[in-house]
């Protein structure tokens, strides 16, 4: 568990906590407070303070998260208005319950599953809590990098407990990108299964359905006379979209044209796995499909980037041949065309695959993390780049 940054500040009526959460799981945040007791879990993060005065629960109570800081504000009523709560400056003398020297300590282990119900009765215990230091905000600064564009850095220094439930790549804060390549080149050749692709290609009752498909964007959405399958998204953004699209907030990305050239390439990377996940299970979403997408991709599985549209596509196919449930060949090709197609749609379709790709991994315990990393950074670029 992690010990967020946080600061405080007041006015005559509330108690302004401001905490910098940034790859918390925003969806299963929870706060409790009593007295002086504060309480946030947020996986990873996890906060327990013993505040200078206190607060009460009386429908004044409010929290929001800002997307483009990743900070939580929550604004606490204080018990009796007007007073001053005083040394708000010396957070770590917060970090310690009352009679902390006679409580026992939990481990993270057992903290974490306590934080999971954060009104259960757990006062008579704490964590030891240590603030990150600056020296930990500045690790990244001559790490190898990943992310949107390649601009994150020194991210899984802090959550080494996710990382091999998020990626492929044991240690990525000390592999460069080129060692990544070949890292993942060799784990697929060991990975790839002669058995198993020749009797995907020539026995899989399924396979008819599968190649016969067609994605909403590559036709009007009517069946056609052969039989052919299609799903068909509504002409305009659903109310729950821009929602979705407003929720992400707004950044402004000032991109070399490398830079640029390396989001659009694993762009198409993380496309094509989201079109294979399409295709597989004929236009529905089921419990395997943040697997597939995450998995299929090199980018989101071993945090590398392709270098070229050849390198996509080929880091594609070896990809759909060596993991998923289907294995077979003419599956592979038709997923590049679906791919090829989805880019011809336009904007809009891109957009709501992003967006789908998002929910996915948000509704996950881990992958919510390749969101903070990738995929809400690709939601709000896509909206405004040329």
């Amino acid at each position: 568990m992690l010990t967020p940054n946080f600061s405080l500040d007041q006015n005559d009526e509330f108690l302004i906590m401001k905490i910098k959460a940034p790859y918390a799981k925003i969806s299963d945040a929870e706060v409790h407070f009593e007295d002086t007791d504060f309480r946030f879990y947020a996986k990873p993060y996890f906060l327990r303070l013993n505040l200078p005065g206190k607060v009460v629960e009386n429908g004044k109570e409010k929290a929001a998260f800002d997307s483009n800081s990743g900070d939580f504000v929550i604004h606490l009523p204080k018990q009796i208005p007007g007073e001053h709560f005083e040394r708000l400056e010396f957070l770590s003398t917060m970090l310690q319950p009352k009679g902390a020297s006679h409580v026992p300590r939990l481990s993270e282990i057992e903290v974490d599953s306590l934080a999971r119900s954060i009104d259960e009765d757990f006062n008579d215990w704490f964590v030891d809590q240590q603030l990150p230091t600056d020296t930990d905000e500045c690790l990244g600064i001559e790490m190898p990098s990943y992310g949107f564009a390649d601009l994150k850095k020194g991210v899984f220094q802090k959550l080494q407990d996710e990382l091999s439930l998020v990626a492929d790549l044991p240690q990525p804060d000390q592999t460069e990108v080129v060692q990544r390549r070949d890292m993942r080149i060799e784990e697929e050749n060991s990975k790839f299964s002669a058995e198993h692709y020749l009797a995907d290609l020539f026995d899989n009752p399924e396979a008819e359905a599968l190649l016969a498909f067609e994605p909403s964007w590559a036709s009007s959405g009517e069946q056609s006379a052969s039989g052919t399958v299609t799903i068909t998204f509504p002409a305009e953004f659903t109310e729950e979209e821009r929602r979705k699209m407003i929720s992400l907030g707004n950044r402004t990305y000032k991109l070399t044209r490398q830079e640029e050239e390396r989001a659009f390439f694993a762009l198409l990377d993380i496309l094509l796995a989201y079109c294979y996940n399409m295709r597989s299970n004929l236009g529905e979403e089921n419990v395997e499909s943040s697997w597939n997408v995450q998995k299929l991709s090199a980018t989101l599985s071993w945090l590398q980037h392709p270098a070229s549209i050849n390198e996509a596509v080929v880091a594609f196919l070896r990809r759909s041949l060596c993991y998923p449930l289907y294995r077979h060949w003419g599956l592979s090709t038709a997923v590049v065309e679906d791919t090829r197609r989805l880019f011809a749609a336009g904007r809009k379709w891109i957009m709501r695959a992003l967006l789908e790709i998002h929910n996915m991994f948000q509704a996950c315990d881990n992958r919510y993390i390749l969101n903070e990393l990738y995929i809400t950074d690709y939601c709000i670029w896509w909206q405004t780049v040329r």
